[in-house]
């Protein structure tokens, strides 16, 4: 019976230390933006924290000013890879106001574990397209300098007498 107690210990203790980073770390979830000829660009960028356990992505979701989901590159099927990076864009229009919020599910397989996390970033609806106009330039006119050349006078001499 002691031997059957300090086994079940000593798998309690390891489940324990796996569960405890996840818990402690398991995922972060972030957000950036970046404006373009009058459209928002959204970077989503998903981090795996634990070092040997991959997750699954389980679920994603966009919320506040659009709806919809965002599709996590470049894993197949949707994986995270333990201390892995996976990023997913969200274009919208540059007159968006408001908050968009992504909102991710990992479950680690391997413990049972299910994390989420959000993300959210603020659009002002101020990105608008940009024109630049190039003046038109002529090239520039060259006026020569009126040259006068000397005229040689002719003389021819007169002899009298």
């Amino acid at each position: 019976m002691r031997k059957f107690v300090v086994g079940v210990a000593t798998v309690v203790a390891a489940l324990a230390a796996m569960i405890a980073p996840a818990s402690a770390q398991g995922f972060t979830l972030s957000g950036s933006v970046t404006c373009t000829n009058g459209t928002y660009t959204v970077t989503w960028t998903m981090t795996n924290l634990m070092v040997n356990l991959p997750g699954t992505i389980a679920s994603v979701a966009l919320s506040g000013t659009a709806s919809g989901s965002a599709t996590f590159q470049p894993f197949e099927p949707p994986a995270l890879p333990a201390n892995g990076t996976s990023t997913a864009t969200t274009t919208l229009p540059g007159t968006t106001s408001g908050t968009l919020t992504l909102e991710a599910t990992i479950v680690y397989l391997d413990i049972q574990l299910q994390l989420t996390e959000t993300a959210s970033v603020q659009l002002d609806g101020s990105c608008t397209t940009t024109t630049t106009s190039t003046p038109s330039t002529l090239a520039p006119t060259t006026t020569a300098a009126p040259t006068s050349q000397p005229t040689a006078a002719r003389a021819t001499p007169r002899f009298t007498g």
